[in-house]
């Protein structure tokens, strides 16, 4: 007896494997920063070409390729084709140098314009900073009494209505703790980094900060920065690491990925407005005590001025001062390394 034969309706499977479980990498969508870099970098190449820097564009000629296919096959107009393909793509290859130059020119100059902004700013701040910081000082016995998270201002120096005081998260930073996003109250009448002066802290930004360090932290830093010389970063990644094993919540910067944010530059701004309010103070001693020039010079040298009084020599032909010198002096001023403000 012979089997019956079963007749099912057969499915073709039309997809192809490729070997790979991963999906495909789809282009990132431009933000406004990428087409507005874009537009600058247009219009310099557009500019350099009306001043005479940038030359205009050539057509390319026929690749070589191409007239052989359409039967072009004489050996003169080969080898004359070949010869300006050869001449084109080296004027190619010295045109592009020129545009990277020209490029690479106005970008150093957009940072450099944005960095002397910046220091303008701190600088329209820096006189009330300082007051504010000697006040502060005097009144919480150098920042000693508790008073960083009272969040409070002193009496008359507001003059906003309830309803002008709006709060705004900040990542404050301290020795022992880090509070991420912790609300802040602001007002309209008081800058931002006057009214973090008032609550113990330095501001990192001088429009709309978004983070800040305690007073006690940049003078932790001062202090271990004069006889050591430690580099910024390093000590930003140490106090890191320390601070994340004594906080349960990570900080982490605003965005989709939640990376650790890096505080590298915005310990740097607010260092500098420490450094800038001590040179305002120095300056405010030596205009209240009316030191003369060479009183001024008597306390950064005191040698300067000769040995001391009743001073006993062990040979009478030892000098009274030595002067030397580093002879490894940098040449060069380069625009992202160095900065002009203190």
């Amino acid at each position: 007896m012979t089997r019956p034969v079963q007749r099912t309706n057969n499915q073709i499977n039309a997809s192809i494997s490729t070997g790979s479980t991963r999906s495909r990498r789809k282009r990132r969508r431009p933000t406004e920063y990428d087409i507005a870099e874009q537009h600058r970098f247009e219009e310099s190449i557009r500019s350099g070409r009306r001043a005479g820097v940038i030359p205009a564009p050539s057509q390319h000629p026929t690749h070589p390729l191409t007239s052989a296919l359409l039967g072009t096959n004489e050996n003169s107009d080969w080898e004359e084709t070949i010869d300006e393909y050869e001449e084109d793509n080296q004027q190619r290859n010295q045109r592009d140098p020129m545009l990277q130059e020209h490029a690479a020119y106005h970008c150093l100059r957009r940072h450099a314009e944005r960095r002397e902004q910046i220091s303008h700013e701190w600088s329209q701040l820096e006189a009330q900073a300082a007051s504010t910081y000697l006040l502060q000082q005097e009144s919480t016995l150098n920042f000693t009494c508790n008073t960083m998270d009272e969040f409070t201002v002193p009496s008359g120096s507001c003059a906003c209505a309830p309803g002008d005081i709006h709060h705004r998260h900040v990542d404050l930073i301290d020795i022992i703790y880090q509070q991420p996003r912790r609300s802040i109250p602001f007002c309209k009448c008081i800058p931002n980094v006057i009214r973090l002066l008032h609550y113990g802290y330095f501001a990192a930004s001088a429009n709309t900060p978004r983070t800040a360090f305690s007073v006690r932290l940049i003078q932790l830093h001062h202090f271990i920065w004069k006889p050591s010389v430690i580099s910024t970063s390093a000590f930003v990644k140490g106090l890191s690491a320390f601070l994340d094993t004594r906080s349960t919540q990570p900080l982490l910067s605003r965005s989709v990925h939640f990376r650790k944010r890096n505080l590298c530059i915005p310990f740097s701004y607010s260092v500098d407005l420490h450094s800038r309010i001590m040179t305002l103070q120095k300056k405010l001693v030596s205009d209240g005590l009316q030191l003369s020039a060479a009183d001024d010079w008597a306390d950064k040298c005191p040698r300067c001025f000769g040995p001391s009084v009743n001073e006993i020599k062990a040979d009478p032909n030892e000098p009274d001062f030595i002067i030397a010198l580093d002879g490894n002096f940098q040449q060069r001023h380069y625009a992202h390394a160095s900065k002009d403000n203190p």
